[in-house]
């Protein structure tokens, strides 16, 4: 900017004046030279910590890793989970179907009163043959007691009949 006020003051440029602008840009060079030296060192300094950066990242990516496996083994056992739930499902639906059809199975009242009646003429008639059966069996009973008795005395005759044979 300074070099420009003075181009436009200065209508003649002798040696001396160029001389001393010369040196006002080479001095002007020597700054601009040291302040690029500055900058290089910065940004040495910050290529330093980008490095640093970049081993964070490293380690952040390293736990990254670490989280996806974790999720890999929480998505595993989703996918057990969601077998057992099939699973337990299948089993509901079945125990269900099998409830539905006991109850398919299951007599109507009407039904049963059917059945009742049913069962209540099969043990009448069940009875009457044991009343049957328990009427012969005494009147059997009874003939083979009469029986007995008969033969009791008849034998009693007989050793009568010897007594009194032997007595005479």
């Amino acid at each position: 900017m300074e070099a420009l006020k003075v181009s436009r003051q200065v209508d003649n440029w002798n040696d001396g004046r160029l001389d001393e602008l010369a040196a006002g840009v080479k001095d002007g060079f020597v700054q601009v030279d040291a302040r690029f030296a500055q900058v290089d060192e910065r940004f040495v300094q910050v290529d330093a910590r980008f490095d640093q950066v970049d081993a964070r990242f490293a380690q952040v990516d390293a736990r990254f890793a670490q989280v996806d496996e974790r999720f890999a083994q929480v998505d595993e056992r989703f996918a057990q989970v969601d077998a057992r739930f099939e699973n337990v499902e299948e089993e509901i639906k079945d125990g269900f179907k099998k409830v539905a059809d006991r109850f398919e199975k299951t007599p109507t009242r009407e039904e049963m009163n059917e059945g009742f009646a049913e069962l209540r003429s099969e043990m009448n008639a069940g009875f009457a043959n044991q009343q049957a059966d328990s009427a012969a069996l005494k009147r059997t009973l009874i003939a083979g007691a009469i029986a007995t008795v008969a033969a009791i005395v008849s034998g009693s005759a007989v050793i009568v009949a010897a007594l009194i044979g032997s007595l005479a």
